[in-house]
């Protein structure tokens, strides 16, 4: 069995602090691979001068043995090395994590484009790896917070952030939303929901508005000193 999972992560952090930062997660996740059944121990290792982490569960049954691989580069996985040890690992399981934050990063729907020196095998990898069995992102599309969700056997999901910070869901599919569906989903969200007021509009009203009042004061006042004025005139006049 041979799956892919993506978790988000911080982009802030060089490739040496978000292995540091996240490994324990990956290690974690490891060891809860079939609950915990049959598990003797969990074997890691770096296995290129990156971040690539071979994380290797090792069952009592060798046939509970499974492998993560934990930012796995483009470079390791089109290996001649690696090409066997797939081959080796037969139905037992492995997992590609978080393949998108690698050093040499690669996606999994770009069907081996990401593989510049060996595309051919970069697409064997990917179909040999499609199914995407959970997937967590964040990410600014078309002016909103989109996140993906995808947990298997279930439909990819996408939502956004409202202007109150609430999520919607936007939409179901079966495979990952490309860039033009998500787009059609946020406008079609922007065009059913009723237009926020624009604050700037209304600051631009509310300066307007006080510059009328102040120029009515002014217009008050003016008249009430020509008033005074007058009733002093008249008042030199009778003296």
């Amino acid at each position: 069995m041979k799956f892919i999972i993506f978790l988000q992560q911080s982009s802030n952090s060089c490739d040496a602090e978000k292995l540091c930062m996240t490994r324990v997660l990956a290690e974690d996740q490891a060891t809860k691979l079939w609950n915990g059944e049959s598990l003797k121990a969990v074997k890691t290792s770096l296995v290129d001068e990156d971040v690539t982490t071979l994380l290797y569960r090792e069952a009592e049954n060798a046939l509970m043995d499974a492998a993560v691989l934990y930012l796995p580069s483009r470079e390791v996985v089109a290996s001649p090395k690696f090409q066997s040890f797939f081959e080796s690992m037969g139905d037992r399981l492995v997992v590609m994590a978080n393949t998108e934050n690698a050093a040499a990063n690669w996606r999994v729907e770009n069907k081996g484009a990401d593989f510049y020196d060996n595309p051919d095998v970069g697409l064997e990898v990917c179909k040999v790896f499609a199914q995407q069995s959970y997937y967590y992102q964040l990410v600014p599309i078309n002016n909103w917070q989109v996140t993906f969700f995808r947990a298997y056997p279930f439909p990819w999901e996408l939502w956004i952030e409202d202007l109150n910070y609430n999520l919607v869901k936007l939409g179901e599919s079966e495979q990952k939303p490309s860039y033009d569906q998500i787009l059609a989903w946020t406008e079609a969200y922007e065009e059913s929901t009723p237009k926020s007021p624009c604050y700037f509009c209304c600051f631009v009203a509310l300066l307007l508005h006080a510059a009328s009042h102040i120029a009515e004061m002014l217009m008050f006042g003016e008249s009430i000193q020509k008033a005074q004025e007058r009733q002093r005139q008249r008042q030199r006049e009778r003296e």
